[in-house]
């Protein structure tokens, strides 16, 4: 017999075929982002209507039917007079939880809790199933009601939601429903019995639910050929208009008679007929009389079907929580700002007091669609009464560029669209959203929503964040290119796109301390201001390099306030000032960088490092002399320097600054003998070959040789510029390397962007990975940290060492036995024994424990370079605002340099205390 639940019922309702591929095909499942904001509201709904009625008896194990069921009989037989949640209930297979049970004097009243705001046909059948189960059960139900969202309802605050839902009375709809459950029930098994259904796509496929496998039942049919510009694409043109044309036999725009258009249409027809843009020079003089500086406005909001902060209403109140600016402070010169509230309390104040700080008091504020930005506005000026006149003065500086664009601008593939998404891809085709983790204001929705959920995991937390970051920041630089392709007429031959001089990012983090004392102190602020910058580097991964704007505490703007001697939770608002393209944020949290940056410094490595590094030079400087005799047109004359340095004494030091000397004289050689009028590309690939081989140390020892130091090159070309930049600046996701070759393709990258990229080298990861351990066995001792908790970090992968030392001593086994119990890797070398395939290798089962150790291979080398740029950044930080460029080539060198005796040291020890500890 087939289990069944309400939901199946409702799908075989709508569809059989539906039913059948859930239970059989689920893998077919495409999920849209609609349908998961749904399951968000859905959740919150069901939460709020528990909050409704606090004293109830919640009946838990989701996943555990029997428990559920036995767990509703118990809290029935009780008879306590409380509310009962999600209480089971199952009838010859059909298994139904009830969101609400309320006890009364002869029964029960069943309410079924709805996210919608009225009564809909299927919600009868929905509850007239529920019905049915609870009924056969045994169970007197006095009513049967559908709550509803009131959207009148406003939130006052403390969990208090009375008032949300609006109970609608159903027992006289759904009795005459009753008797045909079981027909629906007997249909349903029938249906999963059978073989997959044959019933076309149609109108079920949409109503009363999208069906999620839609994708699925339309994969083989034919598409009807369409014109390719259906009548759609007249602006604005009535249904009604429509129909009466299709009826005249007209399906082709570009066939319609003008005489049946108005004169936008006629546009649209001409310009489509045309193949080609037209843009009129309206468009150019209204742009050109902006004065300067500008701003780029864009903004992010929300309404929530739960209120979450006072004074709002159920879907009704646009709530913002995110902006974006580009600031044009004059033709070209751009500076970016940014604001995204991640506290989870009301976003409103501080989004209002940020945004009016970045956007000053003069220059035009330019957005696209003004109506949402000046309504929401005016919004906030109502609630934050003090910035009134200062927010109602932004609305008065708008400037729309969708009403320019329709006036003025229009591609034939815009297809009657002037939405800034149709106009884009016509203007900066490089711009796209189709490579963003949230690509639109609905998945923004969806985003902010999931990152407001205590639930959701830090790791989750962060891409969240920089999706949202991503999006926002696309919309208004999207702005600033359809603005400069109006002005200068279309014609954007030799226009450069800068980078931002500067970023600015503001955000608010959350941080309790205790107060001591009847006052918050200057000094009660100094902790939560470290709180919460430590929460927002974190939990956010975001690095913050100036912090506190301002405080919020309690409902009030002050700096102090009685409170007597009590855990305080304060809110502040930071600004993140000039974020540098070499500055990620980072897998790891700054609790970790802090403790490698410590035990770097705790050593004396930094200070030691001239002496510590040892690497010798001689016969690498005397080809790469070779190699820049054919390049004449160079100046090398700091490399007979360096051929001319005394041999090393036992202070080190020389080898050192010539090291130094090369990581940065080679990138100018590089990129200097790059052009090709030079007549030197020869010697440019010859100077890559230098770096693999001999720097690299690739010797050539047999046949094989040449072709892997081909490889090599190949590789190292492949890693090129233009990958490299994307992976520094790319914020919406790191970009993906691959681990083969690293070690010789990444030291071409090295040289070739020292400041950006560091060598992927056995050495260095060996140490690093025995630090990173190290803190995190400190952690678990102290309890704060254990596999699977949040804030767990992973290694990197290793690669194989060309040092018997580290040959000795390569500890990715004492990693497995850090992290799992002995049954495990017991069970994990078995399978090794068993299973091992002809060519050797690991374990499916050895695999998947190390996958839960270790970066993927594809993401370690941007995590690499991420953290040892920050690494960098703090322990060589600039001085007198000038940065030291041989910053991440010296964390490189430590880690280098501490290898082979320091660390190695340190993991014999650990060795040796173990076997120790096991004898005795």
């Amino acid at each position: 017999m087939k289990g069944l639940s309400k939901s199946r019922i409702i799908a075989w309702k709508q569809c059989p075929k539906q039913l059948w591929l859930q239970v059989h095909k689920p893998s077919l499942i495409v999920q849209s982002e609609a349908t998961k904001r749904n399951f968000q509201v859905g959740n919150a709904v069901g939460e709020a209507a528990r909050k409704v009625y606090p004293a109830g008896e919640l009946i838990e194990h989701v996943y555990d039917l029997k428990a559920a069921l036995a767990a509703t009989q118990a809290a029935l037989s009780k008879k306590s007079n409380v509310p009962l949640f999600e209480a089971a209930f199952q009838h010859e297979g059909v298994l139904i939880r009830a969101d609400v049970l309320l006890p009364e004097k002869n029964g029960y009243r069943m309410v079924e809790v709805k996210s919608s705001t009225g009564l809909k046909d299927y919600h009868l059948n929905d509850c007239a199933a529920q019905t049915w189960v609870v009924k056969q059960n045994g169970v007197l139900l006095t009513s049967v009601e559908l709550a509803h969202i009131d959207t009148s309802f406003i939130y006052q605050g403390d969990d208090d939601y009375r008032g949300l839902f609006r109970h609608v009375v159903l027992d006289e709809q759904i009795e005459p429903l009753l008797e045909q459950v079981p027909k629906w029930v007997e249909g349903a098994r029938t249906t999963l019995c059978g073989d997959e259904p044959a019933i076309e796509p149609g109108e079920q496929c949409t109503a009363p639910f999208e069906c999620q496998f839609y994708a699925y039942c339309t994969r083989n049919m034919a598409q009807a050929t369409a014109p390719e510009f259906p009548l759609e694409v007249f602006y604005r043109m009535q249904t009604g208009k429509k129909e009466e044309l299709r009826a005249q036999g007209y399906e082709d725009a570009l066939t319609v008679p003008e005489t049946q258009l108005n004169e936008t249409q006629r546009w649209i027809q001409r310009v489509s007929r045309a193949g080609k843009a037209e843009l009129k020079p309206a468009a150019q003089q209204e742009l050109a009389a902006l004065p300067y500086p500008r701003y780029y406005l864009d903004f992010e909001t929300i309404a929530l079907a739960v209120p979450r902060w006072e004074g709002t209403r159920p879907y009704s109140t646009q709530v913002p929580f995110q902006w974006s600016c580009h600031i044009e402070d004059e033709p070209g010169k751009l500076r970016h700002a940014m604001f995204l509230d991640t506290s989870g309390g009301d976003p409103r104040r501080a989004f209002a007091e940020s945004m009016v700080k970045i956007l000053g008091q003069d220059g035009p504020v330019i957005v696209y669609n003004q109506s949402f930005e000046k309504s929401r506005i005016k919004e906030l000026a109502e609630y934050c009464v003090d910035l009134a006149d200062d927010l109602l003065a932004i609305n008065e500086r708008v400037v729309d560029l969708l009403p320019i664009a329709q006036a003025n601008y229009y591609h034939p593939d815009m297809k009657g669209s002037w939405s800034i998404k149709a106009v884009l891809p016509t203007i900066a085709p490089d711009l796209t959203y189709d490579n963003l983790e949230v690509g639109n204001g609905e998945d923004a929705q969806v985003a902010y929503a999931e990152l407001l959920d205590s639930n959701t995991s830090n790791e989750q937390r962060k891409k969240l964040i920089e999706g949202l970051l991503a999006y926002c920041e696309r919309d208004t630089l999207a702005m600033v290119r359809i603005a400069w392709f109006f002005q200068r007429g279309g014609n954007m031959d030799g226009v450069q796109f800068p980078e931002p001089e500067e970023k600015y990012l503001m955000t608010r983090s959350r941080a309790t301390i205790e107060v001591v004392g009847d006052v918050v102190t200057q000094e009660d602020m100094g902790r939560a201001d470290q709180a919460a910058l430590d929460a927002s580097a974190n939990n956010d991964g975001i690095v913050i390099e100036k912090k506190r704007l301002c405080f919020y505490l309690d409902k009030e703007r002050q700096s102090h306030a009685p409170l007597g001697k009590h855990s305080k939770e304060l809110t502040s608002v930071w600004e993140i000032e000039r974020l540098t393209p070499s500055r990620r944020p980072t897998a790891f949290s700054s609790e970790v960088i802090n403790s490698l940056v410590n035990k770097i410094k705790d050593k004396g490595w930094d200070k030691d490092l001239p002496t510590l590094y040892k690497w010798s030079l001689r016969d690498q400087l005397i080809n790469l002399k070779k190699v820049c005799e054919e390049m004449p047109k160079l100046h090398t004359k700091w490399l007979d320097d360096l051929c001319d340095t005394p041999a090393d004494s036992e202070n080190n030091e020389p080898t050192f600054a010539m090291t130094l000397e090369l990581r940065e004289q080679i990138p100018a050689m590089l990129k200097a003998s790059n052009a090709d009028e030079m007549g030197e590309i020869d010697a440019v690939k010859n100077i890559k070959i230098w770096i693999v081989k001999d720097w690299g140390g690739i010797q050539l020892r047999h046949e094989q040789s040449e072709d892997r130091l081909s490889d090599c090159i190949k590789q190292a070309v492949i890693q090129d510029a233009s990958v490299v930049k994307q992976h520094a600046r790319n914020k919406s996701g790191k970009k993906e390397f691959s681990l083969e070759r690293i070690a010789s393709w990444s030291k071409y990258l090295a040289f070739k962007f020292p400041q950006r990229c560091a060598i992927y080298d056995a050495r260095v990861i060996f140490s690093l990975n025995w630090l990173l351990l190290e803190i995190k066995n400190a952690a678990s001792e102290q309890k704060k940290s254990k596999i699977g908790d949040e804030g767990e970090f992973k290694f990197f992968p290793f690669l194989e060492g060309q040092n018997s030392v580290m040959g000795l001593l390569n500890y990715d086994i004492h990693l497995l036995l850090s992290h799992y119990h002995e049954d495990v890797l017991l069970k994990a070398l078995d399978d090794d024994i068993k299973n091992r395939n002809k060519k050797g290798g690991k374990s499916r089962l050895r695999s998947s424990l190390e996958k839960g150790l270790f970066i993927r291979d594809q993401e370690a080398y941007s995590e690499y370079c991420d953290l040892l740029n920050v690494l960098a950044e703090t322990i060589y930080p600039d001085k007198d605002g000038v940065a030291d460029t041989h910053r991440l080539t010296k964390i490189e060198m430590i880690l280098f340099s501490i290898a082979d005796k320091a660390i190695a040291t340190e993991v014999m020890n650990s060795f040796t205390g173990k076997i120790s500890a096991s004898h005795s």
